[in-house]
């Protein structure tokens, strides 16, 4: 049997970095989902290995959540929890060092889900990390590096999915994702500054390629402008990661300036509803309108026209809400992905360099507010241009959202390509059979 098919003579595939209560990495995980299940048929298996695999199970029932190599990552509820984590922790790290020369040993040292996830690998045609923006310095990396490093030293066909990653700026960091990434098959950026931040750590260039984000793959033909009174969906988020400012300033300057276009767009008339793809979840740690009723408590108390709406949805119906609105401010980039599979113009705010990648490949950069340096007027002007330019925006999105859609699930068929010309390789030279992990970790 093909390292293709599992026991049961279906493909097998296991997407790891799952965090699907985020709606935005939900996002791209169904349109992961989608690409994979168009590129390998209705038979391909695939099973989702997320840090909330039961919560994310219950969003999403349709989907195979399971635990990840590292187990929970609940955060520890005092302090023997902490150290059994941290102990856990190291000994998945050693594992990682380990597996390829003494996989058995590195069995040993993983918890019980690092040993499930081996087991799952018996098989697996090929592990895709998820697509999204983990692999930056201001984020905890470890977990995500082993999840990617593991499977590709067992000879795993091991895949990133569209990313947004880098700069590396710190010696270490950069050496530890170089050397993950030179054992994936490929790894799939979003934008041409994330290739470039990989060629800058000598990351083969063979190996990368740009696309859309997946979560294009959810657009939608879109439909006429809704009728009026204008209705404007208003995305915020926390953002402490600023670089010019303190952490308490650079966001009191976010608030008043969102405060202030809100009122402003309240009192032209237009119904203001703060909406986002991070909210209703109680298991994941943020909840994005927490931090918007406080917006509305600090600046928009009493403000008639203005609206809070907490409710869960799901990235599919999050669009179909979004369609009945006129425009986006987007502080969350997969929040303007959404609006924008949806048909509605956007004015983003960009808190990183992906969303400026994103929207400069509509021709959009001007109308980018930068969350570094963010005022209410800088903001007003983009949001009062995106708004008189809304018809001609709908036109251009009418245009280019089929191409998208389609350009987003390549990175699917480039993996499938892939495993099919490597298992035809195998058939052609019955005597080098595909490694298979389960055989180098030993019975279980």
């Amino acid at each position: 049997m093909s390292r293709s098919a599992g026991a049961s003579g279906r493909e097998h595939i296991l997407v790891t970095n799952s965090v699907a209560l985020n709606g935005g990495d939900a996002a791209i995980l169904l349109g992961l989902l989608r690409g994979v299940r168009r590129a390998f048929g209705p038979g391909v298996s695939v099973d989702v290995a997320d840090e909330a695999f039961s919560a994310a199970a219950r969003a999403y029932p349709d989907i195979s959540f399971v635990p990840p190599l590292h187990g929970s990552a609940r955060r520890p509820q005092g302090p023997i929890e902490a150290l059994a984590r941290s102990l856990r922790r190291r000994r998945v790290s050693a594992a990682d060092a380990l597996v390829g020369a003494a996989p058995a040993l590195a069995r040993l040292l993983l918890p019980p889900a690092g040993r499930a996830q081996l087991d799952r690998l018996r098989g697996t045609a090929a592990v895709i990390s998820t697509g999204g923006t983990y692999l930056v310095e201001h984020y905890p990396l470890r977990r995500r590096l082993e999840s990617i490093d593991i499977p590709a030293r067992l000879g795993v066909p091991t895949y990133l999915y569209t990313q947004s990653l880098g700069p590396f700026a710190d010696p270490r960091t950069a050496r530890r994702v170089a050397n993950a990434l030179s054992r994936a098959a490929r790894v799939f950026l979003r934008d041409g500054r994330s290739r470039d931040h990989l060629l800058e750590i000598g990351v083969d260039a063979d190996r990368l390629s740009v696309h859309p984000d997946a979560a294009f793959a959810l657009a939608r033909a879109p439909g006429a402008a809704p009728p009026e009174p204008t209705r404007v969906a208003l995305s915020v988020r926390h953002w402490p990661h600023h670089r010019t400012r303190t952490p308490e300033e650079g966001q009191r300057r976010y608030r008043e300036a969102i405060g202030a276009v809100a009122r402003r767009l309240a009192a032209a008339g237009a119904r203001v509803t703060f909406l986002s793809t991070c909210q209703g979840q109680p298991e994941y740690r943020t909840d994005d309108a927490r931090y918007a009723a406080r917006i509305v408590e600090e600046h928009l108390a009493h403000v008639p026209g203005v609206e809070v709406d907490a409710a869960f949805r799901t990235p599919e119906e999050l669009i179909d809400e979004l369609a009945g609105y006129h425009l986006a401010i987007a502080t969350r980039m997969h929040f303007a992905i959404l609006a924008l599979c949806a048909g509605v113009p956007v004015a983003p705010i960009a808190y990183e360099f992906k969303t400026a990648e994103l929207f400069a490949g509509f021709g959009w950069e001007p109308r980018v507010t930068e969350l570094e340096s963010i005022s209410a007027e800088a903001l007003w002007r983009n949001v009062d241009a995106t708004l008189a330019d809304a018809a001609g925006i709908r036109t251009r999105l009418a245009e280019e959202l089929p191409r998208l859609r389609e350009a987003a699930m390549e990175p699917a068929e480039r993996i499938r390509e892939d495993l099919r010309g490597a298992a035809a390789d195998h058939q052609s030279a019955p005597g080098r059979p595909p490694a298979d992990p389960g055989t180098a970790l030993g019975d279980r």
